[in-house]
């Protein structure tokens, strides 16, 4: 039965905006899990959800009470990843897949350029496509307790 438990950590965070006029955005939000077996501790297993609320592109203070406006269409996307630890070694495999579902979005969007022309025109980032991100870390403080120990003797 100890085979079955494991230690797992997770954290949630979550944004809630109240605009002048009065009306409230759920803006973004982020719910992450960490999963490592009992058994085999430097196994780490990572799975993670954002998501952004829809958004207008100006500020509450710059928006205009008539005419048109550019709004952001809410997202939301998956990261999973594992890591490995070599045991007594400091190093670490890391794998991480973003954007597991090929989810699409529009980030970080430029207000200043509303207005030009006719129609309402912005730029904004579009959400990276899928991508693995394979790693190798090396703690240099994790070598064995031996290089710490005293010789014998002393």
């Amino acid at each position: 039965a100890d085979d079955l438990l494991v230690a797992v950590g997770s954290h949630l965070v979550y944004t809630r905006l109240k605009h002048s006029d009065g009306t409230i955005t759920d803006y973004l939000g982020n719910v992450a899990a960490t999963f490592s077996p009992q058994t085999f501790r430097d196994l780490e297993l990572r799975a993670d959800f954002h998501w952004v609320g829809s958004r207008f592109v100006e500020g509450p203070l710059t928006r205009p009470t008539t005419g048109p406006t550019a709004e952001l269409p809410m997202y939301g996307y998956f990261n999973f990843g594992a890591s490995l630890g070599i045991p007594r070694s400091g190093v670490r495999l890391n794998a991480d897949l973003l954007n597991a579902f090929q989810s699409k979005g529009l980030e970080e969007g430029n207000p200043r350029l509303l207005g030009v022309g006719v129609q309402p025109f912005f730029v904004a980032r579009p959400l990276l496509p899928r991508r693995l991100l394979v790693g190798v870390s090396y703690d240099f403080g994790a070598g064995s307790a031996s290089a710490v120990e005293a010789a014998p003797g002393q």
